[in-house]
């Protein structure tokens, strides 16, 4: 996986966070902090792609069931 920043303050706080987590896991985290080259933006049929393509097949498949699972783990949040 990779973290991208835009700034110092940014790269500080992904290597803060990975060092804090990396206390939990018995493997290292290969985490790649990188700077931000350059960005493009969506085109429009990236934009929304789940809530204007849930009959898509991966949405259905993949999509969904991660949702389901984050919204049931954090609903507090939600409220």
């Amino acid at each position: 996986s990779i973290i991208l920043y835009s700034d110092q303050e940014q790269r500080e706080e992904a290597l803060a966070v990975i060092e804090d987590y990396s206390d939990h896991y018995t493997d290292p985290i290969v985490t790649e902090v990188v700077p931000l080259e350059r960005f493009w933006p969506a085109e429009n049929y990236h934009i929304d792609y789940y809530s204007n393509n849930p009959k898509n097949p991966y949405c259905q498949m993949v999509v969904s069931p991660k949702l389901a699972k984050a919204r049931a783990k954090f609903s507090h949040l939600y409220e």
